[in-house]
């Protein structure tokens, strides 16, 4: 089964985007004025304006029981035909753009090289004024990082 959801979501990307996705397990779907990000691993949506560098929301659209190439096929092709009515569906993490930064590469390279106490340091300065979401987001991140989650 999973065989065949690989194979037609091949199908459904275009030259560019299936070379970013056998290459880094995700891609880009672009329209007029947003760009997303979509990614086989985590399987959310990173949504940025047009030109912006960093992303402004998160679109959890996790499908229960279902391959991750169908849920990526969904995601496409709502993407592709109504953003909102997906976005309607997922749950929505509107970022800022200190705690964006730590989703792009550059910010999971930092992660994956700084020592616990760097870590422990940035993620209170980041989290001090940001809301109790946030706080969960990088405690369970702080955890999953030393091996307690």
């Amino acid at each position: 089964m999973r065989a065949r959801a690989h194979a037609l979501l091949l199908r459904l990307l275009d030259t560019n985007q299936r070379a970013d996705y056998e290459n880094t397990g995700g891609f880009w779907v672009v329209n007029e004025t947003r760009r997303y990000r979509l990614d086989r691993c985590s399987l959310q949506v990173l949504v940025f304006e047009r030109k912006a560098r960093t992303p402004f929301e998160n679109w959890c659209a996790l499908l229960p029981n279902t391959p991750r190439e169908d849920t990526l096929i969904a995601q496409l092709l709502l993407l592709r035909s109504d953003p909102e009515k997906l976005k309607r569906q997922c749950h929505v993490t509107h970022l800022d753009e200190r705690l964006a930064w730590l989703g792009s590469p550059a910010g999971r390279r930092w992660l994956r090289d700084a020592s616990l106490l760097e870590l422990c340091c940035r993620q209170r300065e980041l989290v001090d004024n940001y809301s109790d979401q946030a706080a969960v987001e990088f405690d369970l991140l702080e955890r999953a990082i030393v091996g307690d989650g």
